[in-house]
């Protein structure tokens, strides 16, 4: 979903929220988000895009919560607030450290064999990436032997993220089948256990070598901080622009530095509005553990006027104003639905 704020001055601020595709009533949904931006949409009139902590303020008071599509006023609000200043978005988050991210490509089919997903991963290898993100969850031991099959395939060089999706039973089966994985060179685990299971989560890092990344346990700043840095349920914490927006996880990024807790920045098969917004953030990082920009397309066509500009594995980090994109109006108008 597209959000666009206009302005008496002609500038307009793009931002995006990501539906989940749930019901009508869910506040994840496109209808749910849609209801949240139009009771939001008188405080934002008349207002000040640079006095966003006092907006969010009056918009958390009309409506509580709704991250994901607060998520979208947020970004709009950036974009717009570096137009104004004719600086990219890097430069108000205290500046950008560098003008290129490496991508991490995903392997997004959690049931092919070991052979088909190290063929699939050697060719990534091939492109350029050098980060890989292997799904899993379905099956322990499939995911075990596609983890070897992956690293047999691509060589020792590029790193490898394992993303479970909540997929095991107990803490027992994770730690167990994460065990299997650490000796292929595993730098992250994700989310093996569903997040209402804290107890499991900690247990599990634990237990094993490889660092564990939690990202529905810290969905906001008093969840990272009571399951993460108090409860220890993670090593690293997946910080999603799309779930709360970027002035939220600047917050959640510092927090989690202080403890020691690994901060990696992603979206959730977001358009280019969303993953530029992320470049934004990743670009603003003193350190930048890990990159979770998806280089593989996961829609058939994009909604930006101009591509991001991938090549071999890295993705170049705009420098123009705000985010640095543009609509192409026509496409949008094109694969616009009701």
């Amino acid at each position: 979903m597209i959000i666009q704020i206009h302005t008496n001055e002609d500038l307009i601020g793009l931002g995006e929220s990501s539906p989940n595709g749930g019901g009508a009533e869910s506040e994840r949904s496109a209808k749910g988000i849609i209801k949240v931006v139009e009771q939001l949409t008188p405080v934002l009139l008349g207002s000040d895009p640079f006095q966003i902590g006092p907006l969010f303020q009056k918009m958390d008071k009309v409506v509580p919560g709704c991250l994901w599509a607060k998520a979208g006023v947020d970004i709009a609000l950036h974009d717009l607030m570096g137009k104004a200043a004719k600086e990219p978005t890097s430069s108000l988050l205290g500046g950008c450290f560098r003008n290129k991210l490496p991508i991490e490509f995903p392997l997004t089919e959690r049931r092919n064999s070991p052979e088909e997903t190290g063929e699939a991963a050697a060719k990534a290898a091939k492109a350029g990436y050098s980060f890989i993100e292997l799904k899993g969850g379905t099956d322990s031991d499939l995911d075990a032997g596609r983890v070897r099959a992956v690293r047999e395939a691509i060589g020792g060089k590029p790193r490898l993220k394992v993303d479970i999706n909540s997929g095991y039973k107990s803490a027992d089966e994770a730690i167990k089948s994460i065990k299997k994985m650490e000796k292929f060179g595993v730098d992250f685990v994700e989310d093996p256990l569903p997040e209402s299971d804290v107890t499991g989560m900690a247990k599990v890092t634990a237990a094993v070598d490889v660092k564990i990344v939690g990202d529905e346990v810290a969905e906001t700043l008093p969840m990272l901080v009571e399951n993460v840095v108090r409860r220890k349920a993670a090593d690293a914490v997946h910080l999603k622009i799309c779930k709360g927006g970027i002035a939220a996880t600047v917050k959640m990024i510092e927090v989690a530095e202080a403890a020691g807790i690994v901060p990696i920045v992603g979206a959730s098969y977001s358009f280019g509005v969303g993953i530029a917004a992320v470049h934004q953030v990743a670009a603003s990082m003193a350190t930048l553990h890990r990159p979770d920009h998806y280089g593989q397309p996961f829609f058939v066509e994009d909604v930006l006027a101009a591509p991001l500009g991938e090549s071999r594995g890295y993705v170049a980090v705009s420098q123009k104003p705000g985010l640095g994109v543009e609509l192409d109006e026509e496409k949008l108008k094109m694969l616009r639905t009701k």
